[in-house]
């Protein structure tokens, strides 16, 4: 099973750290890429223009991900939320998945997590801290052995 793993920018590659508690690029991120490509199908889910987020990962040599990636263009296609956008991507992409996001209220109700995958999917990234690309490595690799589980046993539906 490799899930698709629904990717914000913002709060994800970069977090505010530092004596100054500056916006800047969290340091491994060329190690995250290459774990998470080596894991999970990839999907930016970001209000991000693609061509700038293709263009941060030339510029961070990280140009290998682009071809392995998905971009969804849900803000240039007229949907409201990035909720919308991932059940309409997984209608065309029926899939496991996870979703991580620096922001807690793009994530639907939690009443509505539950019938996915038991709220496995919806992980929240802390958009401050320095190291939080290790914390959530942890995180994905801990709730993938639970999904993986739970679609081998099929006891939750989608």
């Amino acid at each position: 099973m490799t899930p698709l793993l629904y990717h914000d920018v913002d709060g994800i590659l970069f977090g505010e750290y530092g004596p100054c508690k500056t916006h800047q690029l969290r340091p491994g991120i060329a190690d995250w890429f290459h774990w998470v490509v080596a894991r999970y199908q990839l999907v930016f889910l970001t209000s991000w223009p693609q061509a700038d987020l293709f263009d941060l990962l030339t510029g961070l040599y990280l140009q290998e991900v682009i071809p392995v990636c998905r971009y969804l263009p849900w803000t240039s296609v007229g949907i409201p939320f990035k909720w919308d956008a991932l059940q309409q991507d997984q209608s065309q992409h029926p899939s496991p998945y996870f979703w991580i996001d620096d922001d807690p209220t793009v994530f639907p109700t939690l009443n509505e997590q539950r019938r996915h995958y038991n709220r496995l999917p919806f992980l929240h990234v802390n958009p401050t801290g320095e190291r939080q690309l290790e914390d959530l490595m942890q995180r994905l690799n801990a709730r993938t052995a639970q999904l993986t589980q739970l679609v081998a046993s099929s006891s939750l539906p989608h």
